[in-house]
């Protein structure tokens, strides 16, 4: 780790694998007093997009996001840390992949999360996203 890591992105889904990686990211954002970002991406369910329904975050969706990143919030908070939450709706991997070129210089994302089948089906999202990523991604296990 260098000094020029600033800003984090942290991925979280309210899993304890997500919540390990909120942890570390904390130990890593504290020594170099880096600002982090929370992120939290709903999922449409696949019946709504084969439906027709997706046409946008609606806020009984956003609430759910708000307490799926308690925990981690928490985590930074305690630790003193200057942190924000992001929730977006949609594909995580691509939603993650996203926000990391906003000006992140490092991911921090748990190996599986709460969506394990559906991970194993398709592609985690730790795996397509270290794949993929223009900047440094750290997965914890």
């Amino acid at each position: 780790m260098t000094s020029d890591i600033k800003r984090i992105l942290v991925c979280n889904d309210g899993s304890s694998n997500s919540n390990r990686a909120a942890a570390f990211a904390a130990d890593i954002a504290k020594k170099l007093e880096a600002h982090v970002t929370v992120l939290f991406v709903v999922a449409p369910s696949d019946h709504d997009m084969l439906a027709g329904k997706v046409t946008g975050m609606d806020e009984g969706r956003k609430g759910f996001g708000e307490q799926r990143l308690e925990k981690a919030t928490t985590i930074f908070k305690d630790a003193g840390i200057n942190y924000d939450t992001d929730i977006e709706f949609g594909n995580a991997a691509e939603k993650v992949l996203m926000v990391s070129e906003r000006g992140y210089d490092l991911v921090v994302v748990g190996s599986r999360g709460l969506s394990a089948v559906r991970g194993f089906l398709m592609g985690s999202v730790s795996g397509q996203v270290s794949q993929h990523s223009k900047v440094p991604v750290v997965v914890v296990p």
